[in-house]
């Protein structure tokens, strides 16, 4: 979880295996460092907590790291069906 003295946080799957209660008080803390300034970034195959959190996105494709598609408005409205069909992509 991001803490509040630092400007990068960084988490793997943070949601899997959390509760509705727990995803949504995660949820508020990467938005709160997000708010104070901080880099926030974590790994997920969740399309829908990336699209609901994410500034950007970059996916790892065997071994590398490539830009994703583009948020709309660049802010938490990516499109989720092409976020998607490039994690399926990805995975060929």
């Amino acid at each position: 979880m991001p803490s509040q003295g630092n400007r990068c946080s960084s988490c793997s799957t943070p949601f899997s295996g959390l509760d509705a209660v727990a995803r949504e008080a995660l949820r508020n803390e990467v938005r709160a460092a997000r708010d104070r300034g901080a880099a926030v970034l974590f790994a997920s195959h969740e399309t829908a907590e990336v699209e609901r959190l994410a500034d950007r996105v970059h996916i790892l494709e065997g071994g590398c790291m490539r830009p994703g598609p583009a948020l709309a408005g660049g802010g938490p409205s990516a499109d989720l069906a092409n976020l998607e069909a490039e994690l399926l992509r990805s995975t060929e």
